[in-house]
């Protein structure tokens, strides 16, 4: 029973094993499509007899298993193309390199061969092939010389090709290909449309289909050069092979050429650029090259050119330009490095600040701990050397707890314990009541010592918290914008080079950038000392490819004084002009208040006050810091919040005394003239437009004061010629009398329509010493600013 179910078994298990196919990975189909390529080089007959490419071709896979595959390709591409008695030869040649392949794989194995090995095989097997045909036909001069002359070419040709087929076929994935490899790509390119030269199908003709269609390729990806290289290299092989004549290749070579100039336009530009020079050129040079099936198939490779996915291009173009790939590459790397390392940094200080928030926190009243504590340290303290102090402490010990306990009761009510506040048998209980209070007050005066320094140490660390917590968010937003961020413009690059070509302006680099906020920033390196007319005309051509209005941030003289660096920024819509007036308390040396105004590259405009409390010099020092970390913070990029934040951290930190200061911010956007009010413990803002006035209040507690910040934000869209008008408190609380404060300067305001920011600053300053009968009791400081539409 047992054999016959093995037997059954058995095929079964054999018909499995029959089912499982060898899997075919993307690199070996990749190596056999290349290998059926050589049907084509097997059809190339250069000057009418000799082949060069096919063994070249063969060369670059020998040694290797799919050598067979490409020789039989090969070997089929003769059969369909040379006469018989000159294919002998290249049967022999095939010949000649199978053996020497077969035996080199049985010798060497898996070794590697050394790279001048294939092109040798390939030239000392045509030579061998040749001078075995010449002797067949009586050692025949001609053929002899003919021999010679293919085995030099097919070693020639077998160095050239070899370097670009192993970075096609190679096992490991490359990135950009050198000027070698592209010269060999484009020499089996070439080999490959000069042996599709005379199929047809229909009207199409693979000759001139493939010629378009390669040439608006490397046009499109490499520029004018490659685009009129490779031109004039297909119409040389299309001569070379009798297909065409003499004026061939400089058709071609002229349509890569005006193509490649067209390619920044679009493709269809550039293919239409194409079309229209082959054709001018035919007219003139060969008219009678002009027919349907040029046209029919010219017009399909330009199709196909048109249609190809953008990202089918992006690749091409990636890997025929290697400085533009190995610049992506790199700051691929870059980006991806630096994030991660943002990230693990933020994510470590974010559980050091979750660390420091979860520890103890503030205490106020007594546990039950430590008010035995405290008894038991008053005890030792007062009862000693007591002569009742075992009366006291065993026999009586309920009543003795609950008098030490109304003791401590008074202390947490009155700050410290009295005999003639204790309970009424207390003096009958101890024989010296003022001894004992004395101590249960120590001991109890050392307790509130200690926690109140407890309580600063948590303060400090909760502070310490709130900062690493602010750090950790800030480098998460950095790493999250990191990509947006580092978005360069290589096609814009090359416009403004044209353009900088086309008008003669001399710059050796240009680099343009563009950021999260949409806005360009532009980095030229040109030549030192260029005169006004070079750098106006440059700073146009910018403005005019990019579509925006540039203008002049700065320019630096690079290291040796041979180039220089020019900044570009983008010009927005939208300008600020901004006057202060200020003045002291009178009988103070300076003010208390600070100001900022502060124009950044992001786009964005800063105006700020600050207020610190009291006046003078120590006043002046807390609102001239808290001005000075808010300029840092936002033009470093922290986002107003964060900034804020961190100011009141510092703020907690920096001075135990009880010294704070106002924050009064706007923040405009250029752009669109967008305006964000955020007040911290500041006065009313005034926004005047055309005769209405809107008001901006605030009830918050300055910075400084508080653990948290607690912050009134207001959003305004602000318009051309809108006036805006801060003051600190000393100009708000000038009128004695109304019962409004705001009141007089909405009145001032309507009264005095100025135009020019810093008459209406001098003009409000003016009436609020009048309000204090110029005995100013306060510092006083107002800003204001207007707004200005730049026109187009």
């Amino acid at each position: 029973m047992a054999d016959i179910n093995d037997l059954h078994r058995a095929p079964q298990k054999q018909e499995k094993q029959t089912k499982t196919l060898p899997r075919v990975t993307r690199h070996a189909a990749a190596k056999l499509a290349l290998a059926a390529t050589g049907f084509f080089l097997g059809r190339v007959v250069v000057f009418g007899t000799v082949n060069p490419i096919a063994s070249a071709f063969l060369a670059a896979f020998w040694g290797g298993g799919t050598f067979y595959t490409a020789a039989a390709f090969t070997a089929f591409g003769f059969l369909t193309r040379t006469a018989i008695p000159y294919s002998i030869k290249y049967f022999l040649t095939i010949a000649c390199m199978v053996g020497g392949n077969a035996l080199l794989r049985g010798l060497r194995r898996d070794k590697p061969l050394p790279s001048i090995i294939p092109p040798v095989s390939a030239g000392m097997s045509a030579l061998a092939a040749g001078l075995l045909v010449a002797l067949a036909n009586g050692v025949n001069p001609y053929l002899l010389l003919m021999a010679l002359l293919e085995g030099v070419l097919a070693f020639s040709v077998g160095l050239i090709m070899q370097k670009g087929i192993a970075a096609l076929i190679g096992n490991v994935r490359r990135g950009a290909l050198s000027n070698e490899e592209l010269i060999s790509l484009a020499v089996l390119a070439g080999g490959i449309a000069t042996g599709a030269a005379d199929i047809f199908l229909g009207l199409l003709s693979l000759r001139y289909f493939t010629c378009v269609l390669l040439v608006l390729l490397m046009s499109q990806s490499g520029g004018a050069s490659v685009g009129a290289a490779v031109g004039l290299l297909l119409g040389t092989l299309m001569n070379v092979a009798g297909f065409e004549g003499m004026a061939f290749p400089v058709i071609m070579g002229v349509a890569g050429l005006t193509s490649g100039g067209l390619r920044d336009v679009n493709k269809p530009f550039a293919a239409i650029g194409c079309l229209l020079a082959g054709a001018i050129l035919c007219l003139y040079f060969a008219p009678g090259l002009l027919s349907l099936e040029l046209l029919v198939s010219a017009l399909a490779g330009a199709a196909v050119f048109c249609f190809l996915p953008n990202r089918f291009m992006a690749n091409i173009f990636q890997t025929v330009n290697p400085q533009a790939d190995a610049a992506s590459v790199y700051l691929g790397k870059m980006k991806l490095l630096t994030t991660h390392r943002l990230l693990g940094f933020a994510n470590a200080l974010h559980k050091l600040s979750a660390t420091f928030g979860g520890l103890t926190g503030k205490k106020s009243a007594l546990s039950k701990r430590e008010v035995h504590s405290l008894i038991d340290d008053a005890a030792a303290d007062a009862c000693e050397d007591c002569p009742r102090r075992e009366t006291c402490w065993e026999e009586n010990v309920g009543d003795t707890l609950r008098v030490a306990l109304g003791l401590l009761a008074d202390c947490e009510m009155h700050g410290a314990s009295s005999p003639d506040r204790a309970p009424s048998d207390f003096r009958v209980l101890c024989v010296a009541p003022d001894r004992f209070c004395r101590a249960v007050n120590h001991t109890y005066m050392l307790y509130k010592s200690g926690l109140a320094w407890r309580n600063k140490l948590v303060e400090s660390r909760a502070l310490v918290s709130e900062q690493l917590g602010t750090v950790s968010h800030i480098m998460q937003n950095l790493a999250q914008s990191l990509d947006t961020e580092l978005d360069f413009k290589s096609d814009l690059e090359r416009k403004i080079i044209n353009l900088c070509n086309l008008r003669k302006l001399d710059v050796s680099s240009v680099l343009v950038m563009r950021s999260a906020a949409a806005l360009f920033e532009v980095t030229i390196e040109r030549a030192p000392d260029a005169d006004t007319r070079h750098t106006t005309l440059l700073v146009t051509s910018v403005s005019q490819v990019l579509g925006r209005r540039m203008t002049i941030e700065e320019e630096t003289r690079l290291p040796g004084g041979a180039a220089s660096r020019l900044l570009l920024l983008e010009e927005h819509p939208f300008s600020v002009s901004c006057a202060i007036a200020a003045t002291a308390k009178t009988g103070a040396r300076e003010s208390g208040d600070s100001h900022s105004f502060l124009e950044m590259k992001n786009g964005k405009c800063l105006l700020a006050l600050s207020d610190g409390m009291g006046s003078g010099r120590r006043a002046r020092m807390e609102s001239a810091a808290a001005i000075d970390l808010l300029e840092e913070f936002i033009e470093a990029g922290f986002d107003v919040d964060a900034a804020i934040g961190l100011i009141n951290s510092a703020l907690l930190l920096k001075s135990g005394d009880e010294l704070f200061s106002t924050l009064d911010i706007c923040l405009i956007d250029l752009r669109d003239g967008a305006a964000e009010f955020i007040k911290i413990g500041a006065s009313t803002t005034f926004l005047l437009h055309d005769s209405e006035v809107d008001i901006i209040r605030s009830w918050t507690l300055p910075v400084g004061i508080l653990q948290s910040v607690d912050a009134d934000m207001a959003r305004r869209r602000l318009k051309h010629g809108d006036m805006l008008v801060m003051v600190t408190d000393g100009v708000l609380d000038s009128d004695l009398h109304g019962f409004e404060k705001e009141d007089w300067i909405l009145q001032a305001l309507r009264e005095f329509p100025a135009s020019n920011p810093q008459d209406l600053a001098d003009h409000l300053l003016q009436c609020a010493v009048e309000n204090y009968n110029n005995v100013v009791q306060d510092d006083m400081t107002v800003l204001v600013a207007r707004i200005w539409e730049k026109a187009v």
